[in-house]
């Protein structure tokens, strides 16, 4: 018995002893494994639970116009953090209305993170002037912590909106060149980094290291500054007139395919790209729907509309061009041999193809015997159908992809369409002939530009170019240089040069065009009207009146391009979109004649210069960021000992417009008071006389259009909150 004991005290020792052995081998395995294979991770877990990351924004580059004049510039602000273990347990309500209040948020929602006890830090908001930023650091509350963030200022808020595009709350590219360019511009975000203890409080006598972010590298683009604005203001005022929904430019140097301005009407607020624009809610109202599945329409969501506001119709705008894709039917057909300068066709007012008869727009009167120079100036529908049968089918349509139609030009920018070309199988013999006089394709206005840019430029089809350099540094060293690039040569530069009389041509003959010509300007052109198509048919009433001009004819320095979207005084391209085109010409081609370029090859660095901002209408705050960024000297005239700087809107300043020289002075007065001084908007348009109006309480009564040329309250008149302003606008020549 007592052996049989024995032995099975035995066991158990034994038994107890492998366990032990087995465990304590698991056990050096595992530290093995966690020394030898985890120890990497472990450490830097360790780390981030012992070190908390601020980020530092990096400054996205510059971007300037041709000439170095400043379009957009990161300023310094503030973001406000919060970590919660490190916030005082009996100052986590005081700290969150302080925050609340300082920052216009919600105390629900401010309390909310400083109470987070998951979290080690926390986001309050971003983008706080730095005025605000540092009274809250001053505050010296525990937790609380103010790093450096970065906002994005453009120097006149509604130049150019669509080409630049703006950034996110995330500081990233969002549309327009700021998205398209976005790597060039953003720069590397920088960060600090700071010890805590167990519980996530900041150890005030711990080590802290701070990566300085890096900036990002600046852009100079083809954009000529004067130019985009003499081409906005024709917009301005085309827009009134024409009574359009919409109005679109494009200004090219057709010899080397350099943008030289690219706009649209209406447009946004840069600076404030998250409002919707009133002029634009104004027009688009009846498009706020979208359609569903079931065919049913369903009102569009506000972040759908601003959507719509943004997109840019010079390269997402699909429309049927109508009589301006003429000269591609006249240049194609006279390179392929089909026709020459001595042909001749004739019109009895229309022409009968596979049993449908193809009216003229002339109608039921004819052209009769036309000379080729003839068919273009008459704008005769007939005579392009016989071309395109002359051409034939295949020959017709090589020229039209070789022009670039159907597919997209490759300028740098998003949400770019193709247009539409129908494959050639799938076309019956009549529409067929109705495309050599623009119907049945779809193009957009830089599509359209860039092909008849080519017509006149010596048969060259180029890529559109938005940027010129790439720099580096305050000194704008230049490290990439953008050069002219060709796609392909369509037609010979006789051809094209046979192409520019005939367009003179167009201008000459027409009682209607020649009075927009001037001796200087000697444009050449094509206009063109197109019914728009609603609901699968072509609309009688709803048309996109165009037009091409070049100036001058014989040696072409800018070609624009004129759109406007369902005008409603005026239905043809000569009464709508050819006074704004010419105004356009005329006025650039006199600026070029007397500007002086530095055409140096071995460019290194490039001179900045900045042009005062028109900040009338703006708050004190916002006028004050964005002078301080151009690094712009003012000084604040208040109108009265009353007025409160969180509540100051400017009313006047100095220097509108001028290139920076010397200190601008800045008269502000309160928009709170019951009498506030009346604004001097002189200049304004009528969309932002409006604005710098309804800022301060006032209303204004309209006279006229164009520019403000003279207000039934003088500048810097008292006048009671509600009153009403006449202010009389002027088209200026």
């Amino acid at each position: 018995m007592k052996t049989f004991l024995d032995l099975r005290q035995k066991k158990r020792i034994l038994f107890i002893f492998a366990f032990v052995c087995i465990l304590f081998i698991a056990l050096v395995l595992k530290l093995v494994y966690i020394q030898g294979f985890k120890a990497v991770e472990y450490g830097n877990k360790q780390s981030a639970m012992l070190m908390q990351r601020l980020p530092i924004t990096a400054s996205r580059g510059d971007i300037y116009d041709r000439n170095m004049a400043l379009l957009a510039k990161d300023a310094t602000c503030s973001s406000i953090y919060v970590s919660p273990a490190s916030v005082d347990k009996d100052k986590k309500k005081e700290v969150s209305e302080y925050l609340a209040k300082m920052l216009s948020l919600k105390y629900e929602d401010v309390y909310k993170k400083v109470s987070n006890a998951s979290s080690n830090n926390e986001l309050i908001k971003r983008k706080v002037d730095n005025s605000i930023g540092l009274k809250i650091k001053n505050k010296g509350y525990n937790g609380v912590s103010v790093t450096e963030d970065k906002k994005r200022y453009y120097s006149n808020g509604k130049f150019a909106s669509h080409l630049l595009g703006f950034t996110g709350v995330d500081h990233q590219g969002l549309y327009g060149l700021e998205a398209s360019y976005n790597d060039v511009l953003a720069g590397k975000d920088g960060v600090v980094l700071y010890q805590t203890d167990g519980s996530g409080r900041k150890i005030a006598s711990g080590s802290e290291v701070r990566q300085e972010a890096t900036n990002g590298s600046n852009l100079v683009l083809s954009i000529d500054s004067v130019i985009q604005m003499y081409a906005e203001n024709a917009l301005e005022t085309g827009i009134k007139k024409t009574g359009s929904k919409r109005v679109t430019a494009i200004a090219v140097d057709p010899s080397t395919g350099e943008i030289l301005a690219m706009a649209a009407n209406p447009s946004y607020n840069l600076n404030d790209p998250w409002k919707l624009d009133n002029s634009f809610k104004k027009k688009f109202s009846s498009e706020f729907y979208t359609t569903t599945k079931s065919g049913k329409k369903k009102k569009m969501t506000d972040s759908q509309k601003l959507a719509l506001m943004w997109d840019n119709p010079n390269i997402s705008l699909n429309y049927e061009p109508g009589s301006t894709f003429k000269p591609v039917t006249v240049s194609s057909a006279l390179e392929e041999g089909s026709i020459d300068k001595s042909s001749r066709f004739y019109c009895k007012g229309y022409k009968v193809v596979a049993g449908t008869k193809i009216r003229c727009s002339v109608y039921p009167n004819g052209h009769g015997s036309q000379s080729l120079g003839e068919t273009l100036a008459n704008s005769c529908n007939p005579a392009m159908m016989e071309i395109g049968m002359r051409m034939g089918p295949d020959t017709f349509y090589d020229y039209i992809y070789n022009f670039g139609f159907g597919s997209k030009t490759g300028i740098a920018l998003g949400g770019e369409e193709g247009g539409i070309v129908p494959p050639n199988q799938d076309v019956n013999v009549v529409d067929f002939v109705t495309k050599a006089f623009g119907q049945g394709i779809s193009t957009t206005p830089i599509q359209m530009t860039m092909a008849l840019s080519s017509v006149v430029n010596g048969g060259y089809l180029l890529k559109p170019q938005l940027v010129k350099y790439v720099t580096e540094g305050e000194d704008n060293a230049v490290t990439t240089t953008y050069e002219k690039e060709v796609v392909r040569q369509i037609i010979s530069k006789d051809t094209s040069s046979t192409m520019r009389k005939y367009l003179r041509g167009v201008i000459t003959k027409s009682e209607v065009l020649k009075k927009y010509d001037t001796k200087s300007l000697k444009m050449g052109g094509k206009t063109g009207t197109a019914q728009k198509i609603v609901d699968g048919k072509y609309s009688h009433s709803k048309y996109v009146c165009s037009f091409f001009g070049f100036a001058p004819y014989n040696d072409p320095k800018i070609a624009v391009i004129v759109l406007c979207d369902e005008p409603t005084n005026g239905r043809y391209g000569s009464t709508t979109a050819a006074p704004i085109a010419a105004e356009i010409l005329k006025n650039s081609v006199n600026y070029l004649k007397t500007k002086s370029e530095d055409n140096s090859k071995d460019i290194k660095t490039l001179s900045t210069k900045v042009v005062v901002p028109d900040v009338r209408g703006e708050s004190l705050t916002d006028a004050k960021s964005l002078l301080d960024t151009l690094k712009i000297k003012y000084k604040v005239n208040y109108k009265n000992k009353k007025v409160s700087d969180n509540n100051a809107v400017v009313v006047s300043q100095t220097n509108v417009q001028e290139t920076y020289s010397k200190t601008i002075t800045l008269t502000v007065d309160d928009s709170s008071l019951e009498n506030v001084t009346m604004p001097d908007l002189t200049g304004m348009s009528v969309q932002s006389a409006n604005e710098a109006l309804t800022k301060i309480g006032l209303t204004m009564e309209i006279k006229g259009g164009g520019i403000a040329q003279a207000q039934s309250v003088k500048a810097g008149a008292s006048v009671k909150k509600g009153t009403k302003v006449t202010v009389t606008f002027k088209y200026v020549k």
